[in-house]
């Protein structure tokens, strides 16, 4: 009698870290050098159950590093595991306060935006045109009207939200009277 042994796959996957409640993608890059990957077993970490595709995609929902585990099986019955760890982080809640303005005044904006756990960048669009970069930017509108302003909040992750209004800038009231001559 002969006995055949097989090569043992290499279960490998990559993905990038994620954002709370967003989709997390990954990428199964497992080899085998005899037969074909048959099964894929993935414990994503959590509680939400075992996944049986190649490229799942899953959306977690707290924060955490977690501990997603690849088992693959080949059609000869060899099988292998890695566990790699998947940072989930928090995303940014973008908000803003302000009042709308007048023309040839300036509008201060008031950057009210929080995050759990991390550092933010922003991004501010006036609506004219005009960006700035700045937390609590000052701006002076060329001409009254509605803009839409947005803001886009970055964690230090890269996760994003971003929030959008319409601010009214007024026209400058028209002032007109007249004087009459008396003694």
């Amino acid at each position: 009698n002969s006995v055949t042994i097989y090569p043992k796959p290499n279960a490998d996957f990559i993905s990038d870290a994620g954002c709370l409640n967003q989709i997390v993608s990954f990428q199964n890059i497992s080899a085998v050098t005899t037969g074909v990957i048959t099964s894929y077993s993935w414990d994503m970490g959590d509680t939400s159950g075992i996944l049986t595709a190649k490229n799942p995609l899953h959306m977690y929902s707290s924060p955490n590093n977690y501990p997603v585990k690849l088992v693959i099986t080949t059609d000869y019955n060899c099988k292998d595991t890695i566990t790699i760890y998947t940072l989930i982080t928090p995303v940014p809640e973008a908000s803003v306060t302000v009042n709308n303005g007048c023309f040839k005044d300036s509008t201060s904006f008031q950057n009210t935006s929080t995050l759990s756990a991390g550092t933010m960048t922003y991004k501010w669009s006036f609506g004219d045109g005009d960006p700035s970069a700045l937390e609590n930017p000052v701006h002076l509108y060329a001409a009254p009207g509605t803009y839409v302003v947005t803001l886009k909040a970055t964690s230090d992750n890269n996760c994003v939200n971003q929030y959008s209004y319409n601010l009214t800038i007024y026209p400058m009231p028209n002032v007109n009277f007249t004087k009459n001559d008396e003694c």
